[in-house]
């Protein structure tokens, strides 16, 4: 997530955020569509039965955190950057960021 939000950092400063929000924007619609398949997937394979079932359960759930987390940091550099390229940038160094914060109370 670092990596990415440096470069979002550096493409901003190169081409302006107004031209990069747009793609963020997109990368946060397409992960909340997988979200919501995923969603699905979760309640269809509760109602299996078999010798996978659990690890399969336990799996989409795994996915779902994943997307939520990743998601959250998306809508959070929107955020941040739509006030201030600089102010996402010095979040991201001094390591104040929501998902970094999650990350470290892990």
């Amino acid at each position: 997530m670092e990596s990415e939000g440096l470069n979002a950092v550096c493409a901003a400063d190169r081409e302006g955020w107004d031209s990069l929000k747009p793609e963020y924007e997109n990368e946060v619609h397409e992960a909340c569509k997988l979200l919501e398949k995923a969603h699905s997937l979760s309640m269809s394979a509760g109602n299996l039965e078999g010798p996978y079932t659990e690890q399969l359960q336990v799996g989409v759930c795994s996915v779902i955190r994943i997307l939520q987390f990743h998601i959250q940091a998306y809508e959070e550099m929107i955020h941040k950057m739509d006030l201030c390229v600089e102010s996402y940038f010095e979040a991201l160094r001094e390591g104040t960021l929501d998902w970094q914060l999650a990350l470290a109370g892990d």
